[in-house]
């Protein structure tokens, strides 16, 4: 497992870096500002949240459907 995760990581944070350069930019900046690692603490957990609150309503409907689908009898 872990040597799985050594060969994927550096791929993806390649691809973090290449479709989302802006968080990564904004952190950057933050960290250079005055009281950088308290603002950059904040960013990464307000950026956590939004993502998982994103997550979770885009994935709701899909995890109703099958919980729907699961308890209803089956005829035949």
């Amino acid at each position: 497992m872990g040597q799985a995760l050594g060969d994927v990581l550096p791929l993806a944070v390649a691809v973090a870096v290449a479709i989302f350069p802006v968080p990564i930019i904004a952190i950057v900046l933050l960290l250079a500002s005055d009281r950088g690692t308290a603002k950059g603490v904040a960013f990464v957990l307000a950026w956590s949240i939004g993502l998982s609150a994103v997550a979770g309503s885009c994935s709701w409907p899909a995890v109703q459907r099958m919980r729907a689908r699961t308890e209803s009898p089956r005829l035949g």
